[in-house]
């Protein structure tokens, strides 16, 4: 062997042993590293999120306002916190019945969730339908405690017929022990509560 060979093995060993000796460190940084660029990951996947939450609240809200313009000579209400479709009805109409109709006018994919500061357009509704309702029952007025079933009855207008409203439905199905409120057989004797 000649000298550059061995000068050149003999700094292969030298680096060698030093990456060996290092190797402690060496681990370090590279866990370090991975650490590093997993945080940025995490960061960049959260920030996105943020993002797209404030895209689909703008398009709600842009799509709001274009429901809003198309609706011309609508009211508008804004949701206070803790309200709710049937709370606006009353608060708007004096009666709860016509939240579908405030749903139906907002196009809400979801009924049962508004936010507070939701801007939501009030329309025009025809007060006189539930008041019909009522008064073509009320002429039929259910004084006795006891209530036969007909084609077509539900808890709701059998409330009606008995109380004068509908709210009162669920007292009707807790004193006749009913496992479904939605469920009545013709010729079924119900049980009216008095009180």
């Amino acid at each position: 062997m000649d000298t550059t060979s061995k000068t050149l093995e003999l700094r292969v060993k030298d680096f060698l042993k030093q990456i060996s000796l290092n190797e402690a460190t060496i681990s370090t940084i590279l866990g370090g590293l991975v650490v590093v660029i997993v945080a940025l990951l995490i960061y960049n996947y959260v920030k996105q999120l943020g993002t797209e939450a404030q895209i689909s609240n703008t398009a709600a809200s842009t799509s709001n306002e274009e429901l809003i313009k198309l609706q011309a000579g609508s009211n508008t209400y804004k949701v206070q916190a803790g309200e709710g479709l049937w709370q606006i009805a009353e608060k708007e109409y004096g009666n709860g019945e016509f939240w579908t109709d405030i749903a139906q006018a907002n196009l809400l994919d979801n009924p049962d969730f508004v936010e507070p500061g939701q801007i939501l357009v009030l329309p025009q509704v025809d007060k006189s339908k539930f008041g019909q309702i009522l008064s073509a029952s009320s002429t039929q007025k259910l004084t006795s405690n006891t209530y036969t079933v007909q084609l077509g009855d539900d808890l709701y207008n059998i409330s009606i017929k008995a109380y004068g409203t509908g709210e009162r439905f669920m007292e009707i199905a807790q004193a006749n022990n009913l496992a479904s409120p939605d469920y009545l057989e013709v010729g079924q004797v119900l049980t009216i509560p008095r009180n």
